[in-house]
């Protein structure tokens, strides 16, 4: 699609994952070539108000576009610049993706120098939006609960806001490297697999997954801990104000004793 008044707002849509995210970058970017980067928003794709005097495009992924992004900012900024966009781009937020957009435009012009431009607000929202997500993904990480299942191997499950799955599995690769485990995102329908002694991957095979049968003797063992997790409790010192602090509410769902 054309733009056919270069006076118009132009918003570039596209579909909420990192490679669609930096193709309408690298679209944008090229539409702003004389034009000026102030005329240019990028929303994701879903339900939204259209507004007066507005160009929109749709804009479809496209992986050397993502490329092309992804080793200029590696290149021509630096990796930590990167690896900030890349945490951003987990983000739940719808705007997240016009959000990088203006930082990049930043970023481009002073260098890895953006990092340290606090007082920027284009700067300042890519950093709310990557704090959010690290703050997510280190609760999620301290209260994932492992499941024995019947073939030996241990399965989790998860409910995160933001896209955070591919930021907890390194944690866990680690610590636990000669173990078959499986940690499955409810909300996206996605799953991480590590196979004992393997790199871990990535899978949404439905079928796959549909099939989790658990250990004969998994729910004794969580009924054991619910018990251990009363007995040990001093009821004179419950604060379930402080606990709420502790463990936000809606982490608890696939928590073993608050089940």
């Amino acid at each position: 699609m054309e733009v056919m008044n270069d006076n118009n707002k132009v918003v570039f849509v596209c579909e909420n994952e990192f490679v669609a995210i930096m193709t309408a970058i690298y679209d944008a970017w090229d539409w702003s070539i004389g034009k000026g980067h102030d005329k240019v928003h990028i929303e994701l794709e879903g339900e939204r108000n259209y507004q007066l005097f507005t160009e929109y495009i749709e804009v479809k992924p496209n992986e050397e576009k993502c490329r092309k992004v992804v080793r200029s900012i590696r290149n021509k900024i630096s990796e930590e610049v990167f690896g900030e966009v890349f945490l951003a781009s987990l983000s739940e937020k719808k705007d997240k993706a016009d959000a990088i957009y203006h930082f990049l435009v930043v970023a481009f012009k002073i260098g890895s120098r953006v990092l340290d431009s606090l007082g920027n607000p284009c700067v300042m929202r890519v950093f709310e939006l990557v704090r959010y997500v690290k703050h997510e993904a280190g609760y999620s990480r301290e209260f994932l609960r492992f499941s024995k299942l019947s073939a030996g191997g241990l399965f989790a499950k998860i409910k995160p806001k933001n896209d955070i799955i591919t930021l907890i599995a390194p944690h866990f690769a680690d610590r636990l490297p000669e173990e078959n485990w499986i940690i499955y995102d409810e909300g996206r329908k996605i799953a991480v697999v590590h196979p004992r002694g393997s790199e871990w991957f990535i899978t949404n095979d439905k079928v796959f997954l549909d099939n989790i049968v658990f250990a004969e003797d998994e729910l004794e063992y969580q009924e054991l801990w619910k018990v251990f997790f009363k007995t040990i409790a001093i009821k004179e010192r419950i604060n379930y104000k402080l606990q709420r602090q502790v463990m936000p509410l809606r982490y608890r769902e696939n928590v073993v004793e608050f089940k």
